[in-house]
């Protein structure tokens, strides 16, 4: 049974000057890493950069009755996950403006928006502006049906490799892809790319065959119908290999 949806997060204000200037939470403590299920804050502006329209975007840098403004913001915190271990970036919003890429800098997490002259008269009719100022408060909301998407297929995919490389079935998981799925702020929906698992073969062995396959995916199904908890650690590497848990929430 998949999990509900959290409750609706409260109304935000758009944006509000004040006076702080934070450090940006570092990728691997961000609060969508704390708490899956949250899927809105208020965060404050730790700095915001204009940049060029990405390329290939769909609009042409025009949407909304004229240029779309691109910039690149890191905050103090944030519910949206950048693209990162197999996984594709959330979508969401800042004061408003969609987020249409979310990613790793070093150990930063950067959003980057695109405001239509109508995201940015939204924000002058609610007392605000755009782009906000660096320690300005701002309402980060998440797109919560992509993110769940997201999650099932990233726990399913844990699942599959855990069971993958038992004995029984000895297909130890190489590396993964979640196919991203298009349609961003005005754009149409786009079907979703295939999801994949690479396996490990030994020297000259054959691929696995289809009945083998099918008795994995049973073990996998059988496994979910159990619906067992799925805790997360935090851990750091120590010497000699062994994994040294720091946080077990």
């Amino acid at each position: 049974m998949a999990p509900p949806p959290p409750p609706s997060a409260e109304t935000l204000p758009l944006a509000t000057a004040v006076a702080v200037e934070p450090e940006p939470a570092k990728v691997g403590e961000l609060a969508c890493q704390r708490d899956t299920y949250l899927t809105a804050l208020t965060a404050t502006v730790a700095s915001c950069q204009p940049v060029p329209a990405p390329k290939g975007d769909s609009s042409g840098g025009k949407q909304g009755g004229g240029p779309a403004e691109f910039h690149e913001i890191v905050l103090s915190d944030t519910v949206l996950f950048p693209t990162g271990g197999g996984q594709p970036h959330d979508l969401g919003s800042i004061a408003g403006v969609p987020v249409v890429d979310v990613f790793r800098r070093g150990m930063d997490c950067v959003h980057l928006t695109r405001a239509t002259p109508a995201h940015r008269a939204a924000a002058s009719e609610a007392g605000s502006s755009w782009p906000p100022a660096v320690g300005a408060a701002v309402a980060v909301q998440l797109d919560w049906a992509r993110r769940r998407d997201h999650a099932v297929q990233h726990t399913g995919q844990h699942l599959l490799s855990a069971l993958a490389e038992t004995p029984r079935f000895a297909l130890p998981t190489v590396s993964w892809g979640m196919g991203g799925r298009g349609g961003g702020d005005g754009e149409a929906p786009q079907p979703p790319a295939p999801s994949y698992v690479e396996i490990a073969l030994p020297t000259g062995a054959a691929p696995p065959t289809s009945v083998l396959l099918r008795e994995l995916e049973e073990a996998v199904n059988a496994v979910i119908r159990r619906a067992l908890p799925v805790t997360t650690e935090a851990v750091r590497p120590v010497e000699g290999g062994v994994a040294d848990v720091i946080e077990e929430p």
